[in-house]
């Protein structure tokens, strides 16, 4: 392994000390008036409980059928990209109650398999002013603060931790996360209250909390875009904010320096850095490579969002998103291709720039392949240092243990109940083995 220059693991050291000491607030409210350590407050598990009338609620299913064609069970049809339908709901979270709020489900793969199976325990949203046309009264109604809530069913997770420990691990690292709880879910669609299982709760980065808190200014840009930059299309870059203004400059600056020629590394370097924070998507691409993250940017172009910090002359900042697949061991083609050696694994060598540009135009400039080697060296550190990670899944794991047993089938997204009870010990021969991988990549380096 050749000897890493200290002035370089220094710089990347103090770049990530930057992000989380000034540009993004990963623990606290920053200038948010939202009531973070109620709604957020991830050291019990919440309880939500939400009452649809019993045609509404029908009506919602039959919006799945439409969708995905085929009946609870069935093969289903086609993906689709068009959104299931909101109805209106009544809720309390803790015993904080709102009436006539917008609920329906959410998700790609995840929603169309969980409706297919017939499972009751499915990913949706609440928006708590989207009736407003037809309930005026809420119109601007919020919720301790949020007008928008997620809710994760923890798909393909048998430990129902991956989305939370994920979130955790991206916030302890510098880069701006939302923050998450476990939550109760119990739906009475007219037959009284039942059970839908234990969610994880998250966070929508295009409410304005989030805007507030990580940012302090919640009046930028925010996409959640579906592209691989490779080139500029309107169409990729869905607008969560500012949807009136039919101005995509910022984003098609970034696409168009980051394709720019690279002959002039540092023209290109500055110009690239004038439009997107380049530090903070690489400290993402490190903490996201060292884990192991499948439904990611590398592998299919969306689960991200982007903010243009009108604090930071509107860079645009990474910002991650939908973690239910990282933390993952699995066979086959994955994030940078299918057998890959550990260099070529964390270190992204076989990654196209045809493909995917942001990772592969920006590891092959000098000056960032080394910034971002030393950001995969401090990935190991911290929250995901084996024993600190270990730890912290037990907690987690001790949290939830009752809200999971207490699932029934079909409204639950472990194989089994032995599957979840030894998922903490699959999780650490995870995070063993990726340290490892680590290690003879850097010795290779």
């Amino acid at each position: 392994m050749t000897s890493r220059p200290t002035f370089l693991l220094s710089l990347a050291l103090s770049l990530a000390a930057c992000q989380t000491d000034g540009q993004v607030d990963t623990d606290g409210n920053g200038s948010s008036d939202a009531a973070y350590d109620t709604v957020f407050d991830n050291t019990v598990v919440h309880r939500l409980d939400i009452v649809i009338d019993a045609a509404d609620y029908a009506a919602m299913q039959a919006d799945l059928d439409g969708l995905y064609g085929g009946g609870g069970g069935g093969p289903g049809g086609p993906e689709t990209s068009e959104d299931p339908m909101y109805v209106a709901a009544d809720i309390s979270l803790d015993g904080e109650t709102l009436d006539a709020v917008g609920m329906r489900y959410k998700g790609n793969s995840s929603l169309r398999t969980l409706y297919q199976q017939g499972n009751r325990k499915k990913p949706f949203r609440l928006n708590m002013d989207k009736m407003a046309d037809e309930y005026p009264e809420t119109d601007g109604q919020e919720l301790l603060g949020f007008e928008e809530l997620t809710f994760s069913p923890n798909y393909m997770d048998d430990s129902q931790l991956h989305e939370a420990f994920a979130a955790e691990l991206f916030a302890s690292f510098g880069v701006a996360s939302a923050r998450w709880a476990f939550t109760e879910v119990y739906v009475d669609t007219g037959s009284g209250a039942e059970y839908w299982g234990l969610y994880t709760m998250i966070e929508d980065p295009s409410d304005n909390p989030f805007r507030q808190r990580v940012f302090s200014d919640d009046d930028g840009n925010m996409y959640k875009p579906e592209s691989t930059w490779a080139s500029f299309a309107e169409s990729e870059f869905e607008k969560k904010t500012n949807e009136s203004e039919a101005d995509f400059s910022d984003v098609q600056a970034a696409v168009s320096a980051l394709n720019a020629s690279q002959s002039d590394p540092a023209a290109w370097r500055a110009e690239l850095e004038s439009v997107v924070d380049v530090d903070a998507f690489v400290s993402w691409l490190a903490m996201n490579t060292v884990m192991k993250n499948w439904d990611v940017y590398g592998t299919i172009a969306h689960n991200y969002y982007l903010y243009g910090d009108p604090l930071d002359d509107g860079r645009l900042v990474w910002v991650p998103w939908d973690h239910n697949e990282a933390l993952l061991d699995r066979s086959g083609p994955g994030p940078g291709g299918g057998d890959l050696t550990a260099t070529e694994e964390i270190f992204h060598t076989t990654v196209s720039a045809t493909s995917w540009p942001l990772i592969a135009k920006i590891l092959a400039d000098d000056v960032y392949a080394d910034v971002y080697e030393a950001e995969v060296q401090r990935a190991t550190t911290g929250l995901f240092e084996e024993q600190a990670a270990v730890a912290r899944l037990e907690e987690l794991h001790a949290l939830i243990a009752p809200s999971v047993a207490a699932e029934q089938s079909g409204s639950m997204t472990i194989s089994s109940q032995s599957a979840f009870e030894t998922s903490v010990d699959e999780l650490a021969d995870h995070i063993r083995s990726r340290h490892a991988l680590v290690e003879e990549a850097l010795d290779g380096r």
